[in-house]
């Protein structure tokens, strides 16, 4: 039941509710309030309602009497889970019980609305992108939603066509690909550039710097031909990821994207030795003729492919590329062999913008959605849960998360030194220890690949570490399965490891150390214990911060705070086993803080000799003039860039790393690339040639059996028996 049927209003002045405000009709209060929300950063819901007796509209509606409006954050989460709580779902939710609402009225006999009752305050964060992402404001109408279900039916479009196709059409809609997956679900459930290219693409390229100055453009240009031969930009948001997550980088090439047949390189950032020769011989017994392939070329690089080798590196947690081919896939919906290199940089760079936004809007969801955690989380970790809530990203916290709820399947046993020297169990064959399949379970091929498989021996473990270093050894036992375990080693410092290796090559600290934290005291956590990759882009710039937070146990009792002025005990926390965990900018933030402190130290004491020698003066003029040099020198440097920058920007040049100095309109457009190998496409056979080869590609058998068809179906002239044209038209004919 549609409560208005006229158009709603737009309002442009400021907004202000307060009560005995009139309005002309409901639907003037409801946009009014409404636009009021929106404004403020929250979005408005209909509550409460009530009709007047025997008065019906014109339309046949009722008459609303009274009605109440409140914060879309009103109300408690109340669960009505039935299901077994295998197959629930930890669903979040907005409520936070906000008691801001808005009550009007519409007196009897009266002409007008106004408000009876406000209570303005919240008791939740404002947040300004409500504005955009907020559900009420980012809804499709009518008219949108007709005109996807149109290209859902009609021309079976995705999400990415669809979206442009309708941006056009209302350049006001905010479309996110989450709305846009979701509406066309729901209707499926229903039924179910000008000029040359190289310029164009520099110019686009150099418009884009402009606006970004810390872009990165660098195009590779032939120096006989003035033709443009590749490109390679980053933009600032891409400088500042590589800085922060080059250790683990995926690459890879895609060709047809462009009608110069160049390859598009994409780099995509990802925020047991003994059994492995054993079946390494294995596989060069099956198959004998590939012997001289598989130890000559595979075995040499197996460091960089062989699961028993990476396990022990930061890979988080990636095996292969299909990530950076699920990218090439989505380019080229977009692209093709006949796109210019213009289109193709335009494209990508859309695709960023794309990303960066639905980026935004999860962190929004994030802050905006209160989750209610597990049990296991509330009682054990609650005071690790609220500090990696803080500093982390969402994505992390759930996997953490996720590993704390296992840790009950796991009980603890200590062992001594010796006894660890001497264990050489783990390294029978783990096939073992599996339990039996049951009949809904999948089997898993790859030993590697199973879930408690141990990742290294104890015994390696132990040689890989200073002895005097270790602090306890534990073996970490499960309940259901008592023949597999993982053995941790903790040590002096306060950090550990263990045989399963998923902090080293996921950076998650592993269901068995928080095992180890409930059981044991001594197990404590840090932030730093995980890589800072993980941290949120707020928590990144507060390293220091996050280095003086103190060791957490299972309750709040354990702690152990790092004191500032213990600059050895901070420098050694850094775990230097775990080469690959931790960044190279933690190990230089650590560093910076003990260079400061020894150079607070040097001018304590240069200000007590001034002090003790009545001579002041001379100190404070060394130190104004070291500082007068060092700002001079940097505004000098300063002001020198800017003007090479705005002189390259009011100009039509670009400049080269060697120096070289182009014109921009004048440089040509790459020569076309002929790929290695057959080309697509042969010439045309004669009609008198054999058409019968087995390599004969499909455009010529196409082309050919064309041919034959016009020969054989064509016209026949009576009169000189030849093809093309009937006897009436025959030149022959007298």
């Amino acid at each position: 039941m549609s409560l208005f049927g006229s158009e709603i209003p737009t309002i442009t002045e400021p907004l202000e509710l307060s009560i005995g405000c009139r309005f002309d009709t409901w639907i003037v209060a409801e946009n009014t309030i409404k636009e009021y929300g929106k404004r403020k950063g929250f979005a408005i819901n209909r509550h409460r309602v009530e009709y007047s007796e025997n008065q019906i509209t014109d339309l046949g509606d009722r008459v609303v009497k009274k009605r109440t409006y409140v914060c879309e954050y009103f109300g408690k989460y109340k669960p009505n889970k039935m299901k077994s709580i295998e197959q629930q779902h930890n669903k979040g939710s907005k409520k936070t019980d906000c008691k801001w609402h808005v009550n009007l009225s519409k007196p009897k006999n009266t002409d007008f609305v106004h408000i009876t009752f406000i209570h303005p305050d919240h008791n939740h964060e404002l947040l300004v992108d409500n504005a955009i992402f907020a559900a009420a404001f980012r809804r499709f109408d009518i008219s949108i939603m007709k005109e996807i279900e149109h290209a859902v039916v009609y021309g079976r479009c995705d999400a990415y066509t669809i979206r442009n196709l309708l941006q056009p059409l209302f350049p006001d809609q905010l479309f996110l690909t989450q709305d846009l997956s979701n509406a066309i679900q729901k209707i499926k459930h229903k039924h179910q550039i000008t000029g040359s290219d190289a310029p164009c693409l520099l110019k686009f390229l150099l418009k884009k710097q402009k606006e970004d100055p810390t872009m990165f453009v660098q195009p590779l240009i032939n120096a006989d031909s003035d033709r443009l031969c590749g490109i390679f930009w980053m933009t600032s948001n891409q400088i500042s990821l590589w800085s922060r997550y080059s250790d683990v980088i995926l690459h890879d090439n895609t060709s047809r994207t462009n009608k110069y047949n160049y390859p598009l390189s994409l780099f995509i950032l990802v925020d047991n030795n003994e059994v492995f020769e054993r079946r390494f011989q294995e596989l060069l017994e099956k198959f004998p003729d590939s012997n001289n392939y598989m130890r000559n070329t595979l075995y040499p690089i197996r460091n960089s492919w062989a699961r028993a080798f990476t396990s022990r590196i930061f890979t988080a947690g990636m095996q292969s590329t299909q990530r950076v081919e699920s990218i090439n896939a989505i380019v080229h919906k977009a692209i093709s062999s006949n796109s210019t290199m213009a289109e193709a940089v335009e494209y990508l760079d859309s695709r960023m913008q794309k990303e960066e936004l639905n980026t935004c809007f999860m962190e929004w969801k994030y802050k905006s959605i209160t989750y209610h955690q597990p049990f296991v989380v509330n009682n054990f970790f609650s005071d690790i849960n609220a500090l990696i809530k803080k500093y982390f990203s969402p994505h992390i916290v759930a996997e953490i998360h996720k590993q704390m709820c296992e840790s009950v399947l796991y009980k603890c046993e200590k062992m001594s030194l010796e006894d660890a020297n001497n264990f050489d169990n783990d390294q029978m064959d783990q096939e073992d220890e599996l339990p039996e399949l049951g009949s809904d379970q999948e089997e898993v091929n790859n030993i590697e690949d199973h879930y408690d498989y141990r990742q290294t021996y104890l015994k390696a473990l132990l040689n890989s570490v200073s002895g005097k270093s270790i602090k306890e050894i534990w073996r970490i036992t499960p309940y259901m399965i008592p023949s597999s375990y993982q053995h941790i080693v903790t040590f002096e410092d306060g950090t550990h490891i263990c045989t399963c290796l998923l902090l080293v090559s996921h950076g998650i600290i592993c269901r068995h150390y928080f095992k180890l934290m409930v059981e044991n005291s001594n197990a404590l956590f840090h932030l730093l214990l995980m890589p800072t990759r993980w941290l949120q882009d707020d928590a990144w710039n507060h390293v220091n911060t996050i280095f003086n937070e103190p060791f957490i146990g299972t309750s709040s009792k354990n702690l152990k705070q790092i004191q500032d002025n213990d600059t050895v005990q901070q420098a050694n926390f850094i775990p230097m086993h775990y080469d690959n965990i931790q960044e190279v900018q933690i190990r230089n933030r650590v560093q910076k803080k003990v260079d400061y402190g020894r150079l607070m130290g040097h001018f304590k004491k240069a200000v007590d000799y001034s002090l003790e020698d009545n001579d002041q003066q001379s100190l404070d003029d060394i130190i104004l003039a070291y500082i007068s040099e060092k700002q001079a020198k940097r505004e000098a440097m300063a002001q020198l860039e800017t003007n090479i920058l705005e002189e390259h920007r009011n100009s039509n040049v670009i400049e080269l790393y060697d120096g070289r100095v182009y014109d921009i309109d004048s440089i040509k457009d790459p020569t076309r690339h002929n790929c290695k190998g057959r080309p697509t496409t042969k010439r045309m056979k004669g009609r008198n040639e054999e058409n019968n080869n087995a390599s004969t590609s499909k455009v010529q058998k196409e082309n050919v059996r064309n041919d034959c068809e016009n020969m054989n179906n064509g016209r026949k002239c009576g009169i000189c028996h030849k093809m093309g044209h009937y006897a009436p038209r025959c030149p022959n004919r007298k």
